[in-house]
């Protein structure tokens, strides 16, 4: 019969055996203040004094966005409004499982909510851009109405990512600071 004291170490060494590798450091998070900086840079001179850009942490910190500074947080989770309610303006950046969580055809859910039921029917693509593998950014453009529309995702991915600005009236004029800010979207946590 084994002694008490060579079970023990038995036990220490299965234990030992089995430990799990140590965890790897997450990834560092990009700093997107340069980027916010770059989004405002590009704001008219007209509309300085209403619009400007800032980094945030959104999504507890899952995703990194360059939101416009100091606008109310809207209805949805990662949507903003201007604080004087400019009718028809918004921006959002958030994530979509059209559904239940699971992998999905991402692509050809993109195509149907963010580039087809999120815009109104009948708008001129003025931008149909690729982000990287599996991302796509497009601008809809209609006299007095942009929309801009970014979104990412993976093939093995729960969800997708997407960025949304609404403008209307005098933001406008604004178009390319938007489209940079959204294209500044980096998601730290596809789960």
């Amino acid at each position: 019969m084994p002694t008490r004291s060579l079970v023990f170490a038995l036990l220490f060494v299965t234990l030992s055996a089995c430990k799990a590798e140590p965890e790897s450091e997450p990834a560092a998070k990009p700093d997107l203040g340069p980027k916010a900086k770059a989004a405002s840079d590009e704001v008219p001179a007209g509309l300085k004094d209403k619009l400007s850009f800032e980094a945030r942490e959104l999504a507890d910190g899952n995703l990194l966005a360059v939101v416009p500074t100091g606008w109310k947080a809207g209805f949805m989770p990662g949507s903003f409004e201007p604080i004087d309610g400019e009718f028809g303006v918004s921006y959002a950046v958030s994530s979509n499982c059209d559904g239940t969580c699971t992998k999905k055809d991402w692509s050809a859910i993109v195509t149907t909510i963010e580039f087809g039921n999120s815009v109104p029917a009948g708008l001129t693509v003025e931008t149909n851009e690729a982000l990287g593998e599996t991302g796509r950014l497009e601008v809809f453009i209609d006299g007095d109405a942009t929309y801009v529309r970014a979104a990412w995702w993976l093939p093995d991915s729960r969800r997708y990512f997407y960025c949304r600005a609404d403008l209307k009236g005098s933001m406008v004029g604004a178009k390319q600071a938007f489209i940079s800010a959204c294209k500044a979207t980096h998601v730290a946590d596809w789960d």
